[in-house]
């Protein structure tokens, strides 16, 4: 019974707080207005799982039901990118692929630059452990 009630507490701030974020960032937007309302409903929707599985109250009803829920919602979500999505989707993808291809050049200039910088790096290793030896490291005192 307590941490039902622990559960209730935390999930009001936690809507609360999310309440006052969305105002705070998005304020008066259409998308603002609607995530405000939204997500503190969703946060305490949860929240209201969770006491009934905590209390024990109709346990298989209640996992049934949520988890018919979260499958509608995600079944929802998909079917409406993917059906009326498709062209954004698809412009999406060739953007990103375009912008690849222009920065593709820089992308192996990089490359080129990191594996130089190794390879120097290596070498300059390389003659400070030999320290003019043949076959035998010396170290400097500190460089262990």
């Amino acid at each position: 019974m307590l941490a039902a009630l622990l559960i209730f507490f935390v999930a009001s701030v936690i809507a609360g707080g999310i309440a006052a974020l969305v105002d705070r960032t998005m304020g008066e937007t259409p998308t603002g207005k609607i995530v405000k309302t939204v997500a503190p409903v969703l946060v305490m929707a949860i929240a209201a799982f969770m006491i009934l599985d905590e209390l024990r109250i109709a346990s298989n009803i209640v996992v049934i039901t949520y988890a018919a829920l979260m499958g509608a919602i995600a079944l929802g979500m998909a079917l409406a990118f993917g059906l009326g999505g498709r062209d954004v989707a698809g412009r999406l993808l060739e953007s990103a692929y375009t912008k690849g291809q222009e920065v593709q050049g820089t992308v192996r200039a990089d490359v080129r630059k990191g594996v130089a910088t190794g390879r120097s790096e290596a070498e300059e290793a390389r003659t400070r452990i030999s320290g003019g030896q043949e076959g035998r490291p010396t170290f400097e005192s500190g460089e262990l």
